[in-house]
């Protein structure tokens, strides 16, 4: 059986509720079978449900709306693009190339849909898409359209035109697309942190970026729009004795004005400074104390990307060989960092969050985040689960 993600049906039950309102939802759903209708009413955006209730769901929406439904269905397919990516998820897009859409729509599309592959080639200003092992149908592939329109247009394409090339009919195995355009110049395209939530995806982001040019640019983008600052640097410790060097500039940066920094620090020690320069007298406190909650992230990112690592023994308490194999082994089943790796290696070995910081020189919240994201990925509810598991290694 093909599955839809709970998200995608719950997507769909808003477009209907703002454009329709809810009466029109009901009786959509009054069709579908008895045992998928409580599943649909209120779908669990982490669940994942039948992909045969998403397309009569699509098929009762084009019987309502009549000739318009391929417009509708078009509209609906930006409405999801809008609510998958410029969510919770929208922080992947600030780093990512405009050519990432392309190379990897498939991650995009396996949040939704644990079926069809994505395969994609650009060449003289035209772009082609094919969609494989599917089975499609009209409705889905006027809602497909809009979708990856509207996908492209986040991660910066300049679309012109898009069509459905091939595969129109109900049996077809693959679909195929074709859309004129070209990606934007490059640019880092970053929204104000509002809430600490959003400061804890900035976070998430600065941890798995692992070039220093694009998280430079990141953080002097960031540091502009959320103190409303005409231009920023970032400036970072260089060799040994040779003080502070200059690794990012951004925007305006003429002598009027005033000027701010924030110190960025790690370890105990600091790491390098953001220079602001702003015509307002203050900056907002808000905006300020989100952005300084974001500091030591950044420190630990940067030294990350900027300084070698340190060798492993100077992590690791326990020698022998069969520890190391064991945390080889962790390592690539549960998919681990090298950072993460080193978080494990410290905590399995009865090692508390502050213990773990002082050894790895960071910040306690830094550990915190990475123990979050490998009870995650190993599928452990705690640490003494993480242990056990790791322990049971071979």
């Amino acid at each position: 059986m093909s599955l839809v993600k709970g998200s995608l049906l719950q997507h769909t039950k808003h477009f209907v509720h703002e454009r329709f309102g809810p009466d029109a939802w009901r009786m959509q759903v009054e069709g579908l079978p008895a045992a998928g209708r409580p599943g649909v009413l209120q779908p669990v955006p982490a669940c994942w449900y039948d992909l045969g209730l998403f397309r009569r769901l699509l098929r009762a929406l084009c019987e309502y709306t009549g000739r318009g439904s391929g417009f509708i269905m078009g509209e609906l397919g930006r409405f999801t693009a809008d609510r998958e990516l410029l969510g919770a998820q929208r922080w992947v897009l600030h780093l990512a190339r405009p050519s990432f859409a392309v190379r990897n729509l498939d991650l995009c599309w396996r949040r939704m849909f644990d079926v069809g592959r994505w395969d994609s080639q650009h060449e003289d200003g035209t772009l082609e898409l094919r969609l494989a092992e599917w089975e499609g149908e009209p409705a889905l592939c006027d809602w497909i359209g809009g979708y990856v329109r509207r996908t492209l247009e986040l991660f910066g394409w300049q679309v012109e035109g898009l069509a459905h090339a091939e595969g129109l009919s109900n049996d077809a195995a693959t679909w195929a697309f074709r859309a004129g355009g070209h990606p934007h110049p490059e640019a880092v395209r970053v929204n104000k942190l509002t809430s600490r939530a959003e400061v804890l995806q900035a976070a998430r982001v600065l941890a798995h970026c692992t070039r220093a040019e694009a998280l430079a640019r990141f953080v002097v983008e960031l540091s502009r729009v959320q103190l409303g600052c005409s231009g920023a640097q970032l400036w970072v410790l260089g060799e040994e004795g040779e003080g502070m060097r200059l690794l990012c500039s951004a925007g305006e940066w003429e002598r009027e004005g005033q000027r701010s920094c924030l110190l960025l620090e790690t370890g105990g020690r600091t790491v390098g400074r953001i220079e602001v320069r702003h015509v307002q007298e203050r900056l907002e406190e808000a905006s300020a104390t989100l952005l300084d909650e974001l500091m030591p992230f950044i420190a630990e990112s940067l030294v990350g990307v900027l300084e070698p690592r340190r060798e492993q023994p100077a992590v690791l308490r326990n020698e022998d060989e069969a520890f190391r194999q064991r945390l080889q082994a962790a390592r690539h089943l549960w998919g681990l960092t090298a950072r993460q790796a080193d978080v494990v290696a410290l905590a399995v070995q009865g090692q508390t969050n502050k213990e773990i910081a002082g050894a790895l020189g960071c910040q306690k919240s830094t550990v915190e985040l990475h123990m979050s994201h490998i009870l995650k990925k190993c599928g452990a509810d705690n640490r003494s689960m993480l242990a056990a598991s790791f322990w049971t290694l071979r």
